[in-house]
């Protein structure tokens, strides 16, 4: 039986049919299944994934929520799996900012300076962001500041030919 939440709100505590009392840790997951809209049956038959498979979705773009849906593991689970893929979505950043866009003689990074700080952007408040695409190439996504909100930039880079093409118009 539901009692309450603890003083510091990290735990709901409960009490059994004979009157014991013990507490669970409000987790992400935990969160996560109370808020769903619809709560699912707990199916025995859970599917198996194997980490490159849940390496290869987290690598496309996929949050740790969505592979945890698919997957049916914990979202702590598939955390201990993406280091090596955000490692390698840095580093596909880093590369990117190195390569020059297609008709431009600066680095995407002198670029994006060169563009964005006439503008008042503070460069700080930049946010890089990629995921590869089927055919092996990535979506590069930077989204800045901007009066209206924030705004973003897309390229798609091919880390093999250092190629860098505009996806948009900014």
């Amino acid at each position: 039986r539901f009692v309450g939440k603890s003083a510091d709100g990290e735990f709901i505590d409960l009490v059994d049919d004979l009157g014991n009392p013990f507490r669970i840790r409000v987790t992400d997951s935990l969160k996560n299944a109370v808020n769903e809209r619809r709560l699912n049956a707990v199916n025995d038959e859970t599917p198996k994934f194997s980490i490159k498979e849940i390496q290869a979705r987290l690598r496309a773009g996929e949050s740790y929520v969505d592979v945890s849906k698919i997957s049916g593991l914990s979202v702590e689970k598939i955390e201990r799996y993406s280091s090596p893929i955000m490692q390698e979505r840095a580093w596909i950043i880093e590369q990117a900012e190195k390569s020059s866009p297609k008709g431009s003689s600066l680095t995407l990074h002198d670029l994006v300076i060169h563009k964005l700080s006439p503008r008042g952007v503070n460069m700080n408040q930049v946010l890089w962001n990629t995921w590869r695409l089927d055919n092996g190439t990535w979506h590069l996504v930077l989204t800045y500041p901007a009066n209206e909100g924030s705004r973003q930039a897309l390229w798609i880079f091919d880390s093999n030919m250092r190629t860098l093409i505009a996806s948009d118009e900014s």
